[in-house]
């Protein structure tokens, strides 16, 4: 990958990068104010690790095949992903 972005570029991806913290820290603290309870730990990263799990973390959504190919499609961190390597890489 040749990495072609600008300075400017590279703030849009740390913007990016702010915002997904923002929208996880958001929901790790809605969800330990609703819980109260130290079990609330498992509540809170497993949803984010199987968005994780099943977005294109490795590889451009347009390399996969079968089953993950159409879910990593519907998969809301497969946008942000996709944006950050845009931003990289100019490519539109």
């Amino acid at each position: 990958m040749n990495v072609d972005g600008s300075g400017i570029q590279l703030f849009g991806l740390l913007g990016v990068g702010l915002m997904v913290n923002l929208v996880a820290a958001l929901w790790a603290i809605g969800t330990a104010m609703f819980l109260r309870t130290e079990q609330a730990g498992a509540v809170i990263q497993m949803p984010v690790f199987v968005i994780v799990f099943l977005a294109p973390v490795y590889v451009p959504l347009n390399l996969l095949t079968g089953w993950i190919h159409a879910v990593a499609k519907y998969n809301p961190a497969t946008v942000v992903l996709e944006a950050g390597r845009g931003l990289l890489t100019r490519h539109r």
